[in-house]
């Protein structure tokens, strides 16, 4: 599950900012409740900048090129793929500790992840869960937060190179199927067979399957009968999900 997030140079998020998701693991549903210009659809457009590729809003007053979104991950050991990276990465959120020379705004925000990650542990056993933060930065490269130079010369180190590290963050991003409702949102556009919110609610492309049909020099099937039998099933598939 995502259990907070890190956020820098985002929308209204100029600075490194630490948001934790729940209060401890047994509460699957997170509500955020705030004033209007509070920051509550900056973390949802966010994530969706993340999962999704929607364009990165930039914060106006912060320098371009430096911002990243970076979700916290507790990802139980025994549904999850294990490497080498993976069990650095985990051993070292789960055991990080600010540095001395850290600047006054990443060291608030890293004691108030140190204070909720302890708060963790006395509830869950972490030998069981992977505490992983990793994510993007504004050139959707791969980010670690502010930690980034720090922790890949450590992985560097232990020989785990750029596209390992690279892998895994696409192997955990895909765990996950990210659906992004604002409510402006039109229902036309909502109900939209190419909208990309509704594909992911049903964990179909249909255009897709469509376009293959289309394109398949197949004489042995009708497209037609072969479209019409995609549409049963789809509507099928729709019926069973609503």
């Amino acid at each position: 599950m995502i259990i907070g997030t890190f956020i820098k140079n985002y929308k209204i998020y100029q600075n490194i900012t630490f948001l934790p998701f729940i209060k401890n693991t047994d509460h699957k549903l997170s509500i955020f409740i705030g004033k209007n210009g509070a920051g509550k659809s900056s973390i949802l457009e966010a994530l969706d900048t993340l999962f999704n590729d929607r364009e990165w809003n930039s914060n106006i007053h912060s320098r371009k090129s430096d911002g990243f979104i970076c979700p916290v991950f507790l990802i139980p050991k025994r549904l999850f793929r294990t490497s080498k990276f993976i069990e650095a990465l985990s051993d070292y959120f789960w055991n990080y500790q600010i540095p001395e020379n850290t600047g006054a705004v990443r060291n608030e925000m890293w004691k108030d992840f140190i204070v909720f990650r302890e708060s963790l542990k006395i509830k869950i056993n972490t030998s069981d869960y992977y505490l992983i933060i990793i994510g993007c930065n504004e050139q959707r490269n791969l980010s670690y937060t502010s930690t980034h130079n720090h922790l890949e010369k450590k992985l560097r180190d232990q020989g785990i190179n750029l596209n390992e590290q690279t892998k895994a963050l696409e192997l955990i991003l895909n765990r996950y199927v990210y659906t992004y409702l604002p409510i402006h949102s039109s229902p036309t556009r909502l109900l939209d067979l190419k909208a990309k919110e509704l594909q992911a609610l049903l964990d179909k492309n249909f255009i897709k399957e469509i376009e293959s049909i289309l394109t398949k020099d197949d004489e042995t099937i009708s497209p037609i009968k072969n479209i019409n039998t995609k549409l049963e099933n789809f509507i099928s598939d729709i019926n069973k999900k609503f």
